[in-house]
Protein backbone atom coordinates (compact mmCIF):
# COMPACT_ATOMS: atom_id res chain seq x y z
CA UNK A 1 0.00 0.00 0.00
CA UNK A 2 2.73 2.40 1.23
CA UNK A 3 4.49 1.54 -2.74
CA UNK A 4 1.73 2.64 -4.34
CA UNK A 5 1.28 5.69 -2.80
CA UNK A 6 4.25 6.81 -3.13
CA UNK A 7 4.37 5.70 -6.95
CA UNK A 8 1.38 7.67 -7.21
CA UNK A 9 3.36 10.56 -5.42
CA UNK A 10 6.14 10.55 -8.13
CA UNK A 11 3.43 10.34 -10.78
CA UNK A 12 1.87 13.58 -9.69
CA UNK A 13 5.49 15.19 -9.31
CA UNK A 14 6.10 14.00 -12.50
CA UNK A 15 3.01 15.47 -14.17
CA UNK A 16 3.46 18.91 -12.27
CA UNK A 17 7.28 19.32 -13.26
CA UNK A 18 6.28 18.51 -16.79
CA UNK A 19 3.41 21.00 -17.01
CA UNK A 20 5.89 23.61 -15.09
CA UNK A 21 8.75 22.97 -17.64
CA UNK A 22 6.53 24.98 -20.09
CA UNK A 23 4.65 27.26 -18.07
CA UNK A 24 7.96 28.65 -15.89
CA UNK A 25 9.74 30.62 -18.94
CA UNK A 26 6.71 32.63 -19.72
CA UNK A 27 6.72 34.02 -16.21
CA UNK A 28 10.37 35.87 -15.20
CA UNK A 29 11.49 37.49 -12.45
CA UNK A 30 12.38 40.20 -14.49
CA UNK A 31 12.28 41.10 -18.08
CA UNK A 32 15.21 42.37 -20.05
CA UNK A 33 14.74 45.94 -21.21
CA UNK A 34 14.60 46.40 -25.27
CA UNK A 35 16.92 48.85 -26.73
CA UNK A 36 15.49 51.47 -28.92
CA UNK A 37 16.56 53.07 -32.02
CA UNK A 38 15.26 56.30 -33.41
CA UNK A 39 12.04 56.11 -31.20
CA UNK A 40 10.13 58.95 -29.80
CA UNK A 41 9.74 58.68 -26.04
CA UNK A 42 5.91 58.20 -26.76
CA UNK A 43 6.81 54.86 -29.01
CA UNK A 44 9.19 53.92 -26.05
CA UNK A 45 6.38 53.89 -24.05
CA UNK A 46 3.39 52.11 -26.24
CA UNK A 47 6.29 49.51 -27.37
CA UNK A 48 7.11 48.63 -23.89
CA UNK A 49 3.45 48.65 -23.18
CA UNK A 50 2.69 46.05 -26.38
CA UNK A 51 6.04 43.90 -24.84
CA UNK A 52 3.71 43.71 -21.52
CA UNK A 53 0.75 42.81 -22.99
CA UNK A 54 2.30 40.24 -25.48
CA UNK A 55 4.09 38.73 -22.36
CA UNK A 56 0.40 38.14 -20.87
CA UNK A 57 -0.79 36.57 -23.80
CA UNK A 58 1.67 33.84 -24.35
CA UNK A 59 1.54 33.20 -20.56
CA UNK A 60 -2.36 32.98 -20.95
CA UNK A 61 -1.75 30.95 -24.32
CA UNK A 62 0.42 28.54 -22.57
CA UNK A 63 -1.37 28.41 -19.46
CA UNK A 64 -4.41 27.26 -20.85
CA UNK A 65 -3.00 24.87 -23.62
CA UNK A 66 -1.33 22.91 -20.42
CA UNK A 67 -4.52 23.19 -18.34
CA UNK A 68 -6.86 21.45 -20.96
CA UNK A 69 -7.22 18.00 -19.78
CA UNK A 70 -5.48 15.42 -22.13
CA UNK A 71 -9.33 13.68 -22.88
CA UNK A 72 -10.94 17.00 -23.48
CA UNK A 73 -7.88 17.85 -25.98
CA UNK A 74 -9.74 16.66 -29.09
CA UNK A 75 -12.90 18.97 -28.72
CA UNK A 76 -10.89 21.76 -27.50
CA UNK A 77 -12.24 24.69 -29.71
CA UNK A 78 -9.77 27.26 -29.64
CA UNK A 79 -6.94 25.07 -30.58
CA UNK A 80 -9.13 23.00 -33.42
CA UNK A 81 -9.72 26.95 -34.34
CA UNK A 82 -6.05 27.71 -35.30
CA UNK A 83 -4.18 24.30 -34.74
CA UNK A 84 -6.79 21.78 -36.24
CA UNK A 85 -7.28 18.70 -35.52
CA UNK A 86 -5.63 17.50 -32.80
CA UNK A 87 -2.61 15.11 -32.47
CA UNK A 88 -0.20 15.01 -29.40
CA UNK A 89 2.74 15.20 -30.96
CA UNK A 90 1.37 18.45 -32.38
CA UNK A 91 0.16 19.46 -29.72
CA UNK A 92 3.18 19.28 -27.14
CA UNK A 93 4.78 21.26 -29.94
CA UNK A 94 2.41 24.40 -29.84
CA UNK A 95 2.74 23.94 -26.28
CA UNK A 96 6.33 24.33 -26.08
CA UNK A 97 6.77 26.67 -28.73
CA UNK A 98 4.18 29.38 -26.77
CA UNK A 99 7.05 28.49 -23.80
CA UNK A 100 9.97 29.69 -26.50
CA UNK A 101 8.05 32.59 -27.34
CA UNK A 102 7.27 33.37 -23.77
CA UNK A 103 11.05 32.99 -22.67
CA UNK A 104 12.17 34.68 -25.88
CA UNK A 105 10.21 37.88 -24.51
CA UNK A 106 11.24 37.93 -20.97
CA UNK A 107 14.87 37.26 -21.12
CA UNK A 108 15.95 37.99 -24.56
CA UNK A 109 17.32 41.95 -24.55
CA UNK A 110 15.07 43.18 -28.29
CA UNK A 111 16.38 45.82 -30.80
CA UNK A 112 13.62 47.69 -31.49
CA UNK A 113 13.56 50.39 -34.12
CA UNK A 114 10.87 52.89 -35.19
CA UNK A 115 12.54 53.67 -39.03
CA UNK A 116 9.81 51.51 -40.84
CA UNK A 117 7.21 54.31 -41.90
CA UNK A 118 4.51 52.57 -44.21
CA UNK A 119 5.25 49.08 -45.18
CA UNK A 120 4.59 48.35 -48.48
CA UNK A 121 2.68 44.79 -47.70
CA UNK A 122 0.80 46.66 -45.05
CA UNK A 123 2.72 44.66 -42.36
CA UNK A 124 2.99 46.16 -39.03
CA UNK A 125 7.02 44.96 -38.91
CA UNK A 126 10.13 43.92 -40.17
CA UNK A 127 12.80 42.06 -38.59
CA UNK A 128 16.34 42.40 -38.10
CA UNK A 129 19.02 39.76 -39.69
CA UNK A 130 18.58 35.66 -39.04
CA UNK A 131 19.73 34.45 -35.46
CA UNK A 132 19.00 38.52 -33.94
CA UNK A 133 15.91 39.67 -32.08
CA UNK A 134 15.48 42.77 -34.38
CA UNK A 135 12.15 44.35 -35.30
CA UNK A 136 12.03 47.96 -36.88
CA UNK A 137 7.97 48.49 -35.94
CA UNK A 138 5.51 49.96 -38.97
CA UNK A 139 3.22 52.49 -39.34
CA UNK A 140 0.47 49.59 -39.23
CA UNK A 141 1.95 48.84 -35.66
CA UNK A 142 1.17 52.52 -34.37
CA UNK A 143 -2.75 52.15 -35.67
CA UNK A 144 -3.95 49.51 -34.37
CA UNK A 145 -5.01 48.89 -31.05
CA UNK A 146 -3.10 47.52 -28.01
CA UNK A 147 -4.55 44.37 -27.29
CA UNK A 148 -7.12 41.76 -28.75
CA UNK A 149 -7.99 40.95 -32.41
CA UNK A 150 -5.04 42.59 -34.72
CA UNK A 151 -3.39 44.58 -31.83
CA UNK A 152 -0.02 45.91 -31.21
CA UNK A 153 0.68 42.88 -28.61
CA UNK A 154 -0.60 40.63 -31.18
CA UNK A 155 2.22 41.62 -34.19
CA UNK A 156 4.51 41.45 -31.32
CA UNK A 157 3.78 37.38 -30.47
CA UNK A 158 3.79 36.66 -34.21
CA UNK A 159 6.89 38.84 -35.22
CA UNK A 160 8.58 36.66 -32.00
CA UNK A 161 6.79 34.02 -33.34
CA UNK A 162 8.75 34.26 -36.75
CA UNK A 163 12.23 34.77 -35.86
CA UNK A 164 14.41 31.71 -36.75
CA UNK A 165 16.29 32.26 -32.68
CA UNK A 166 12.34 31.81 -31.09
CA UNK A 167 10.14 29.32 -33.13
CA UNK A 168 11.31 30.36 -36.93
CA UNK A 169 8.02 30.02 -38.53
CA UNK A 170 7.90 30.22 -42.11
CA UNK A 171 4.29 29.44 -42.98
CA UNK A 172 2.32 32.45 -44.33
CA UNK A 173 -1.31 32.61 -43.34
CA UNK A 174 -1.61 36.43 -42.85
CA UNK A 175 -5.74 36.93 -43.00
CA UNK A 176 -8.12 34.97 -40.21
CA UNK A 177 -9.93 33.09 -43.11
CA UNK A 178 -6.25 32.28 -44.46
CA UNK A 179 -4.94 30.75 -41.18
CA UNK A 180 -8.42 29.09 -40.60
CA UNK A 181 -8.38 27.36 -43.89
CA UNK A 182 -4.29 26.20 -43.16
CA UNK A 183 -5.79 24.50 -39.59
CA UNK A 184 -8.88 23.08 -41.17
CA UNK A 185 -6.43 21.57 -44.44
CA UNK A 186 -2.96 21.36 -43.25
CA UNK A 187 -2.86 21.11 -39.83
CA UNK A 188 1.25 20.25 -39.61
CA UNK A 189 1.53 23.63 -41.69
CA UNK A 190 -0.71 25.70 -39.16
CA UNK A 191 1.57 25.12 -36.04
CA UNK A 192 4.53 26.57 -38.65
CA UNK A 193 2.56 29.47 -39.17
CA UNK A 194 3.09 32.67 -36.96
CA UNK A 195 0.03 34.35 -37.62
CA UNK A 196 -2.05 31.30 -36.10
CA UNK A 197 -0.42 31.46 -33.07
CA UNK A 198 -1.25 35.12 -33.36
CA UNK A 199 -4.72 35.12 -33.55
CA UNK A 200 -4.44 31.86 -31.07
CA UNK A 201 -3.25 33.95 -28.66
CA UNK A 202 -4.95 37.40 -29.22
CA UNK A 203 -8.42 35.19 -28.53
CA UNK A 204 -10.35 34.36 -25.67
CA UNK A 205 -10.21 31.37 -24.93
CA UNK A 206 -12.56 29.23 -23.08
CA UNK A 207 -12.12 25.96 -22.12
CA UNK A 208 -14.62 23.00 -22.77
CA UNK A 209 -17.13 21.73 -25.80
CA UNK A 210 -19.65 23.62 -25.76
CA UNK A 211 -17.98 26.40 -27.97
CA UNK A 212 -16.88 23.32 -30.07
CA UNK A 213 -19.94 23.65 -32.48
CA UNK A 214 -20.24 27.31 -33.07
CA UNK A 215 -16.81 26.94 -33.75
CA UNK A 216 -16.45 24.25 -36.30
CA UNK A 217 -19.77 26.46 -38.23
CA UNK A 218 -17.78 29.43 -38.61
CA UNK A 219 -15.06 27.52 -40.00
CA UNK A 220 -17.23 26.06 -42.22
CA UNK A 221 -18.46 28.85 -43.03
CA UNK A 222 -15.81 30.78 -43.80
CA UNK A 223 -13.91 27.69 -45.95
CA UNK A 224 -17.20 27.42 -48.25
CA UNK A 225 -16.73 31.20 -48.41
CA UNK A 226 -13.32 31.22 -49.59
CA UNK A 227 -14.01 28.51 -51.48
CA UNK A 228 -16.69 30.60 -53.27
CA UNK A 229 -14.61 33.08 -53.95
CA UNK A 230 -11.60 31.00 -55.37
CA UNK A 231 -14.17 29.07 -57.96
CA UNK A 232 -15.63 32.81 -58.96
CA UNK A 233 -12.13 33.77 -59.46
CA UNK A 234 -11.21 31.25 -61.72
CA UNK A 235 -14.65 31.78 -63.53
CA UNK A 236 -13.77 35.60 -64.44
CA UNK A 237 -10.44 34.30 -65.19
CA UNK A 238 -11.23 32.35 -68.28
Amino acid sequence: MKRGRANNLLSLCAGTLLIALFIVPVFPAQAAPPVFTECTGAQEAEAVEALQNARAMVADSAAYLAGVADAQRVYDAPYATWFGAYDGWRYRKVLANFGAIGSALDRESLSISCTCGTHALGDAYTLGPKKSYAISLCSNFWAAPLRGGKSRAGAIVEAMSRLDAVVGAKVKAPTQIESMTLASEKPAEAIQSASNYRYFAEEEKTAGTEHLLPAVMLILLLLLGERLRRRRGRSLGR
